[in-house]
């Protein structure tokens, strides 16, 4: 049974972000299932997808299912998988999107799932209340009538939250917008002014939650055709070049990227050798046999660019 966060504006419950165990289903590599839903009787007016080559638009869908882990069926080995979902008297799957991050030990940082866009004069009359029950037994993240956008970070599970935020690479989950983590926009390093954000984690099951609500007219001018709908904007998960290829360094140091130090402040060693296992291995034999030149597996602290 899927952890819940339920977000509430009015009382009305207008958003769920729920995360489960794959269990067998991860039988390569990963660990979590995501499912997104909006509230009852209403529909997302856009959703989006972005990756390196381009952006799919949707409308009237309802539900997300991110699968967050590679699984062998027979001796084949698929990808990680997005599917977007619409309701009708039964739920109608409308697309599949295919990705290349699993959620676990190879990918030891936050990963932006969503973006979820609430436009000030939406009133969402016909969801449903959240009730006292709700209150005990879920987490819930309260919004008032400004327009917000909530973003959606998720940390994997063997990962210490306070830990982590507290190394270098924290401050860009503090203080970076979407553009951070977007790789149409180069990963713009784009900082939110302190008093337009607020931030809270919940621990859904055994998995971190990070989620920023950001109050700013930028919005607008950024995303312009999302930031007065009630939308929903996916993101490529591969956000690894975008966090950890960054330089880093203090005066009169040696420079330094942000993988590299962020190995140095939460496990005390450099991490450039520490993420090979018979896993990764068996991967990289695979890699091109699957996806040919286009899919260069990514460990932390051993990317580099790769250059046609």
């Amino acid at each position: 049974m899927a952890e819940e966060l339920l977000v509430s504006k009015n009382n009305k419950k207008i958003f769920t972000f729920g995360v489960t165990d794959a269990g067998k289903r991860a039988s390569v590599e990963g660990e979590v299932d995501i499912v997104i839903r909006s509230g009852s009787k209403e529909s997302f007016d856009i959703v989006q997808y972005i990756d390196e080559l381009e952006r799919k638009s949707y409308t009237d869908i309802s539900g997300i299912s991110w699968h967050g882990f590679y699984q062998k069926v027979q001796s084949e080995i698929k990808m990680p998988l997005i599917r977007l979902k619409r309701k009708a008297e039964e739920e109608i799957e409308i697309d599949q999107i295919r990705h290349k991050v699993a959620i676990g030990r190879n990918t030891p940082y936050f990963t932006m799932i969503c973006n979820l866009y609430v436009p000030k004069i939406k009133e969402f009359k016909e969801c449903k209340n959240i009730t006292p029950n709700n209150r005990k037994t879920k987490s819930v993240f309260d919004i008032d009538n400004e327009t917000t956008r909530l973003d959606f970070f998720i940390l994997p599970k063997f990962i210490d939250l306070v830990k982590f935020m507290n190394t270098a690479v924290g401050m860009l989950y503090y203080f970076g917008d979407i553009t951070t983590f977007d790789p149409t926009k180069n990963g713009d390093f784009k900082t939110i002014m302190t008093k337009n954000l607020e931030y809270k984690t919940f621990k859904l099951g055994e998995w971190s939650i990070l989620v920023k609500e950001v109050v700013e007219e930028n919005m607008k001018k950024r995303e312009p055709e999302l930031a007065n709908k009630f939308s929903l904007l996916l993101h490529y998960p591969n956000q690894y070049e975008y966090v950890f290829n960054r330089s880093f360094a203090y005066p009169n140091q040696k420079p330094m990227t942000l993988g590299e130090k962020f190995g140095e402040d939460y496990y005390g060693f450099s991490i450039r050798k520490s993420f090979e296992t018979p896993v990764d291995r068996y991967k990289q034999k695979l890699e091109k046999k699957i996806f040919g030149d286009i899919y260069p597996y990514l460990l932390i602290g051993a990317y580099k660019k790769k250059v046609n």
